[in-house]
């Protein structure tokens, strides 16, 4: 399709300034002309390869013995000058630009005749970039937001023990792209819309979905959010819309295995995330959170790189919603996709208790023993959750009256002294895990030993 498109002066390499950067490197003309043909063919079906390195390896294939390593890299630096000053005069299809014109690295429109090859998508994949461009340089980025272009910039940094959120990663810039493309479809936008990023990073896929025109709230743990508030506080006068009153954008910390905040729960019309299902990642706190975060008609586009051991715990934990992986040639921005990086789309399954999310479900806890709980309170190495406020029982203590309190084990005192850990709380967590209500009540009644009528 490339050489096609260059037989009407629409491709993306010229073949003359090829072969004169090969006889720029002193090579004998022997050799000039054994190697110019070949790396041309290699070349023009992928102009935009993203580095020096990514150009060796293209050679090394074709070069069959004639160049010395020393050669291989000079001849590696040339060609890839030369492809990123060529790059500099087309636009993201390998179509020639206007004279004097630009254009910004947004979604790619191409028409089906000038697809982006698997290589030239590799060509900007941050994996595959130098330590100072992962690292140390900020990442720029720029997308579409209805007529204006919107121009991104995010500061990163060298991983460090606690975990590697400092930079941007391939699965962000995706989603990214794929919201990008998603919102200019009009009716299915975000303006407006409350947006949740998890494990957001260095914030890419939240600042994108601001300046879309969401309401959105990034978190990540709290030894990320420094670098994550930075970028936020960087880039809000970029995603801020002209001419309206600035939206929420704001960065805090989550952490998913504790509660929820208060403030947080059932308040997401979309939710996003990517590379969340790590080995070690606690997925089914993950689902639990989502489930606690989602308003009844919510979705969520969770990008999902290499590193998933943990997703089919995820999608197993996931109860209550349905699940599909984006399509790649209508959902996902022609350049901007990669073979390891899929785009899983959840959304909340069905009609029913699950999706119509009662602001408070009450239970009364009948029975004997077994419901008033006889288990260990102190279980030797596990520790108890902690109180999750948006569970409550109605109790006494101390000799007031029985009021609602924050729930805590023993909910039942029927027996003092035997009084321990029942399903009761289990019970209510698993409630709010899978989304089936903002907050339950627990109205404690058993008593052991008591005859069942």
């Amino acid at each position: 399709e490339y050489m096609a498109a260059r037989s009407e002066g629409n491709g993306p390499l010229d073949e003359e300034e090829l072969r004169a950067a090969v006889e720029a490197s002193g090579l004998s003309p022997t050799r000039c002309s054994a190697l110019a043909a070949p790396l041309f063919a290699e070349l023009s079906l992928s102009p935009h390869l993203g580095s020096v390195s990514d150009v060796f390896q293209v050679l090394v294939v074709i070069e069959d013995g004639l160049l010395g390593r020393a050669e291989a890299v000079d001849l590696s630096e040339r060609v890839h000058r030369l492809l990123s000053a060529n790059r500099e005069r087309r636009d993201g299809c390998g179509r020639r630009r206007p004279a004097g014109g630009t254009t910004a690295t947004q979604g790619t429109a191409c028409s089906p005749a000038v697809q982006p090859s698997a290589l030239e998508r590799l060509a900007w994949a941050r994996e595959h970039k130098s330590d100072a461009d992962r690292f140390e340089r900020d990442y720029a980025h720029q997308l579409t937001a209805g007529s204006r272009l919107v121009g991104l910039r995010l500061q990163q940094r060298p991983f460090s023990a606690l975990g590697f959120a400092s930079t941007v990663w391939d699965s962000s810039v995706v989603l990214s792209k794929a919201i990008e493309r998603w919102a200019a479809r009009g009716s299915a936008g975000l303006a407006g819309k409350a947006v949740v990023e998890l494990g957001a990073g260095c914030g890419l896929v939240g600042l994108t979905a601001a300046a879309l025109g969401a309401h959105v709230t990034l978190t990540d743990l709290p030894e990320n959010v420094p670098l994550l508030a930075a970028n936020v506080s960087a880039n809000r006068d970029a995603v801020a819309p002209p001419g309206k009153p600035p939206q929420t954008l704001q960065a805090r910390s989550l952490d998913w295995t504790a509660p929820l905040p208060t403030d947080l729960a059932a308040s997401a019309d979309l939710i996003v995330g990517t590379d969340l299902f790590y080995h070690g990642c606690p997925v089914e706190d993950l689902a639990s959170t989502l489930a606690s975060l989602a308003r009844p008609d919510a979705e969520a586009w969770l990008a999902v790189g290499r590193n998933r051991g943990g997703l089919d715990a995820f999608l197993a934990a996931s109860l209550g919603w349905s699940s599909r992986l984006a399509d790649r040639a209508t959902e996902l921005d022609p350049l901007y996709q990669l073979e390891d990086v899929d785009v899983l789309v959840l959304r909340r399954a069905g009609a029913g208790l699950a999706a119509q999310r009662p602001r408070r479900l009450i239970f009364a806890l009948c029975g004997q023993s077994n419901m008033a709980g006889r288990g260990s309170l102190l279980e030797a190495g596990v520790a108890a959750p902690p109180p999750d406020a948006r569970i409550s029982a109605f109790s006494q203590e101390g000799g007031e009256e029985e009021r609602w309190r924050v729930a805590a084990d023993p909910l039942h005192a029927d027996k003092p002294d035997k009084a321990g850990a029942g399903p009761g709380l289990s019970f209510a967590r698993e409630l709010l895990r899978r989304g089936f209500a903002q907050e339950v009540g627990l109205v404690p009644c058993a008593c052991g030993g008591s005859e069942l009528c």
